[in-house]
């Protein structure tokens, strides 16, 4: 599409002329602070946006202060390696796929 073409054919004279007037009562409106539009020839007004749109309350952090600090805890508390009691998962499919094909093969006899 070209730029600076405005396509004004879908509305007759009268209905240009009525919405080129509500567009000066438009931008006084929008100056004002308030949402406004025009729909169907005629300029809504919604009034001035909220600031704040959320639908729960901001929580704060929890108070530290009851609780005792925990250095001296940590000090007597040894762990394990991290992977101590973790299965590994392809040797648990490669032992399960060698019983399957153990299950299936023809039994040769002698």
């Amino acid at each position: 599409m070209l730029e600076k073409t405005y396509l004004t054919e879908d509305f007759s004279k009268e209905t240009l002329q009525l919405r080129k007037n509500l567009q000066q009562q438009l931008k006084v409106e929008k100056e004002r602070g308030n949402d406004a539009f025009i729909k169907n020839n005629k300029i809504i007004i919604k009034g001035k946006p909220e600031a704040e749109k959320r639908k729960r309350e901001t929580s704060g952090s929890p108070s530290f202060s009851n609780t005792p600090p925990r250095a001296a805890e940590d000090e007597n508390i040894t762990k394990g390696p991290s992977k101590l009691h973790k299965t590994d998962a392809f040797a648990y499919m490669r032992a399960r796929t060698i019983s399957l094909s153990e299950k299936h093969s023809p039994q040769q006899k002698a």
